[in-house]
This record gives C-alpha cells, sequence and structure tokens, in this order.
C-alpha cells in the first residue's frame, strides 16, 4: 500500500483517498434496493465508522474551531 520514500502527508492522503472512495461504494450499495437489505446487516460496522469519524472530527475542531462539517444529502 506504502512504497518507499513517501513522506507521512502521502502516506496519510493516501489512507484518505482509500477510505473516501470505500465509503462511497458502501453510500451505493445503501442507496440501491437491491442491495439495502445487506448493507442493513453491516448497521453496528456502519456505526462505528460514524463514531470514529466524528471523533477525527472533534480532535480537528478541538485545535481549530472554524473548522466546518460538510454533510451532503
Amino acid at each position: 500500500m506504502t512504497e518507499p520514500g513517501q513522506s507521512k502527508f502521502e502516506i496519510l492522503e493516501r489512507k484518505c483517498d482509500i477510505i473516501i472512495r470505500e465509503l462511497d461504494d458502501l453510500c451505493g450499495l445503501a442507496a440501491n434496493p437491491e442491495t439495502v437489505d445487506l448493507m442493513d446487516t453491516q448497521r453496528i460496522a456502519v456505526g462505528q465508522m460514524v463514531t470514529r469519524t466524528t471523533l477525527i472530527a472533534s480532535f480537528l475542531m478541538a485545535r481549530k474551531p472554524n473548522l466546518k462539517v460538510v454533510q451532503n444529502g
């Protein structure tokens, strides 16, 4: 996943990009009537993702209070 010589910034940027792409896929599953029931079996896992992303945002907001959380939809 990481390549030799990558900076910490590049590694973090890549991790965030991968996670965002995976979340996009999960959004597609949740929005599709044919796969929503399958996605519903992962309700606890989705709740854990929400908790962790909220925690990350709270750490960042504590450092820079003007950070805005954007919700689409």
